[in-house]
């Protein structure tokens, strides 16, 4: 379900950042009217299910009065807003809380400011570190984005030995693409069936710019579309899937999740069929193939199909200070299998949503909402959709004995592996890492409390072959491996 809307104020930059999947920079066209901003959030309301708008770009504070005024829209239209920016304007800590003590006022939810070596070299100086503490002081909800350069090194972590490995934070999209793969391993494109970045399947959130584009995967090239500008605005969110043959990606938004016919970059019109809708986009630079890939609807385990779970039973249950007495690690399983009401259970146990806003039964730090629960049963292997209360696909197999070095965990009836995806922090590096470990602490002692409750086993786990499992589980450099706990009944 479509929940959010990332406007593209601009996309003028400041800088011609090496990273950025949006070619920004500071000769780039394309910014938005406030006619076009009134008219967008007119389709946001009849769209009816988005909660949060984000300005974003580009550097959306070179045109500051629009961004206010934009603000002011949202903030009265009954919505959440937040912004990202580079912070070029932050040259002290005085100024900086003056170009934010009108933000703050608007009662902007999250502030989000680039900090890291693609924008200064200054340390604890640079204008992204000065407008994090402005925003701190002032009580605004502000978060870091630290992307790493990526690395490609021998390791045998995990891996055979003399296999790269990429590390960093930032997405292969756009000037990234070009700039920063040099010497990175590669795949055959064939193998890019799946998005890392975005549920395209179910699409949360769509970028949308000054010239109508909405994208589900955002970073498309607009650099072709600038003459659009001059054509006015030909769509909104609600329009701007058109369809039939033309450039931009086509048809509604409402019509794209209930599979109508849409086209993207001069392909063919395509409908969802059984094995979902692939669009992607090629392009050929001398020898090398690069393809961009802009909607993957494609089942990960092939004819498997999403577990609708039942409804959480959320009453009953044992007191709490019974069940904080009854706690335990226990390591002698039952293969008995779980019931799907207790598997519904457990899971919104561990990290359900409990609160209207979405927000979850374990704490996340910034609701980054980063922790993944991956599980693994005789059947396959899965992943828990918080929002859609399902298990979704991922492998038709049974993987249970990779997920541990311990013997009972090949017939356990349930391991959980709990990975933390950090595309989903926007920040890289020991504080995300810190803060992520900890939410995956908090979810397993929701497991514990809970198997204390039911008379359940568990035992969490520290003793994971990493790399193997990674491998396959299929994650990608950006997904993390924290911890795996084994669920079932206790063996008799």
């Amino acid at each position: 379900m479509l929940t959010g809307i990332h406007v593209l104020l601009t996309y003028q930059c400041t800088g011609e950042c090496d990273h950025c999947f949006l070619h920004c920079g500071p000769q780039r066209e394309g910014t938005f009217t406030l006619r076009q901003l009134r008219e967008l959030l007119h389709e946001v309301k009849e769209i009816g299910t988005i909660k949060t708008v984000y300005f974003e770009g580009g550097e959306p504070f070179l045109f500051y009065a629009v961004l206010l005024e934009g603000l002011r829209m949202v903030r009265d239209a009954g919505l959440q807003a937040g912004i990202v920016t580079n912070g070029y304007w932050s040259t002290s800590h005085e100024d900086a809380e003056q170009w934010l003590r009108p933000i703050a006022d608007l009662g902007v939810a999250n502030f989000s400011v680039s900090d890291d070596e693609f924008h200064s070299s200054k340390g604890d100086k640079s204008p992204g570190a000065i407008a994090y503490r402005a925003a701190s002081s002032l009580g605004l909800p502000c978060a870091r984005i630290c992307i790493e350069r990526p690395t490609c090194a021998p390791s045998d972590c995990g891996r055979g030995k003399g296999q790269p490995v990429t590390g960093g934070g930032v997405l292969f999209k756009g000037r990234a693409a070009e700039k920063l793969t040099a010497g990175l391993p590669v795949r055959p494109w064939r193998e890019l069936t799946t998005c890392p970045h975005e549920e395209l399947a179910s699409p949360e959130r769509v970028h949308v710019d000054a010239f109508g584009n909405v994208q589900v995967c955002q970073g498309r090239d607009q650099s072709s579309d600038r003459g659009a500008a001059g054509r006015g605005w030909p769509c909104t969110p609600r329009r701007a899937f058109r369809r039939g043959g033309g450039r931009r990606l086509c048809g509604r938004v409402p019509s794209l999740l209930h599979g109508e016919k849409i086209v993207a970059a001069g392909f063919p019109a395509a409908s969802r069929a059984g094995s979902g809708l692939r669009i992607m986009r090629t392009i050929m630079r001398n020898t090398t193939l690069l393809v961009t890939l802009v909607v993957c609807l494609s089942l990960h385990a092939q004819d498997a199909k999403p577990i609708q779970l039942p409804a959480p039973q959320m009453d009953g249950g044992r007191p709490l200070m019974q069940v904080l007495k009854e706690r335990k690690t226990q390591r002698e399983f039952s293969a008995e299998k779980l019931p799907m009401q207790t598997m519904a259970n457990l899971l919104w146990a561990a990290d359900g949503i409990n609160c209207p806003d979405g927000r979850r039964t374990a704490p996340s730090a910034m609701n980054w909402q980063e922790i993944d629960i991956y599980v693994a049963m005789a059947d396959g292997l899965l992943v828990y959709n918080a929002k859609a209360n399902r298990l979704d696909p991922i492998l038709a197999q049974d993987v249970r004995a990779a997920t541990g070095t311990q013997a009972f965990v090949a017939t356990a009836p349930v391991n959980l592996v709990y990975i933390a995806d950090r595309t989903k922090t926007g920040q890289a590096g020991s504080e995300a890492e810190f803060f992520a470990a900890a939410d995956a602490g908090f979810i397993s002692e929701n497991v514990y409390l809970f198997c204390a409750s039911e008379g359940l086993a568990t035992v969490v786990r520290g003793s994971v072959d990493r790399g193997p499992l990674a491998k396959v589980m299929k994650l990608n450099p950006d997904q993390k491996i924290l911890l795996a706990q084994t669920v079932g009944y206790p063996k008799k």
